[in-house]
């Protein structure tokens, strides 16, 4: 009614929290509404004194520490290694058929735009760095490393590095792993007119088993089957 509709989380259809938890018989909740489903046991509490707090990585987990430390009373620093906010989102934004997780991206980006922090971009932290910063509390962010490639040379690509932008060469593309970034890379490119090859270790019943709701994985792997452009060893 007043015009904040960017204030509204975004639903990014995961069916997880909600759907799933209800068919396990576990209470509601939402993986981008921690609290939902859970109101009266976690309860967030204001400080009694004001305190500092250190937020070390700006993707969505580092963005959600900020919103919770402003809203408990701390004085909130968010440093980010990069130029910009939202971390891993950007790649698993990429793909056209990602739009929700691109509207959610959009709003942690208002959200920190709102809050009372300081963001400090290209801001690799370090050890001696937090120590120095000397906050009263300090959280982690930065997420976790992926795996190196088996093989490495010029030709060699992570998925976030090519879904960040990095032009694949050539017209034929192999991705090994067939799990959810493989198979949503693979229709990323395919639908680039890439040849994609997408090499899996499961069989065919087996692949993207990432995904827990069912009808997310049928839609997915039904892309897959329908798009020309891609072979599944």
């Amino acid at each position: 009614q007043s015009n904040r509709t960017a204030e509204i989380r975004p639903c990014i259809g995961c069916h997880e929290g909600c759907l799933w938890q209800m068919i396990a018989g576990e209470p509601t909740s939402c993986s981008l509404n921690p609290v939902c489903g859970h109101e009266t046991d976690r309860v967030l509490v204001p400080l009694k004194q004001k305190k500092s707090l250190l937020v070390v990585g700006g993707g969505p987990a580092g963005i959600e520490a900020a919103r919770v430390g402003v809203q408990r009373g701390f004085a909130v620093t968010l440093w980010e290694a990069s130029d910009r906010l939202g971390g891993n989102l950007w790649p698993a934004a990429k793909p056209d058929f990602k739009r929700d997780i691109a509207d959610y991206l959009t709003y942690l980006q208002g959200l920190a735009g709102r809050l009372p922090i300081a963001v400090v971009l290209n801001k690799r932290a370090t050890a001696k760095d937090i120590q120095s910063f000397a906050a009263d509390y300090v959280i982690l962010a930065t997420g976790a490393d992926m795996e190196p490639p088996p093989i490495d040379g010029n030709n060699v690509l992570s998925t976030i590095q090519l879904l960040n932008g990095i032009e694949p060469r050539g017209e034929r593309i192999l991705i090994m792993g067939a799990g959810v970034i493989g198979c949503e890379t693979a229709l990323y490119l395919a639908s680039q007119g890439k040849k994609v090859t997408l090499c899996a270790r499961q069989d065919s019943d087996e692949l993207d088993t990432d995904i827990i709701d069912i009808h997310n994985r049928e839609m997915l792997l039904k892309m897959i089957r329908e798009e020309k452009n891609i072979t599944v060893l």
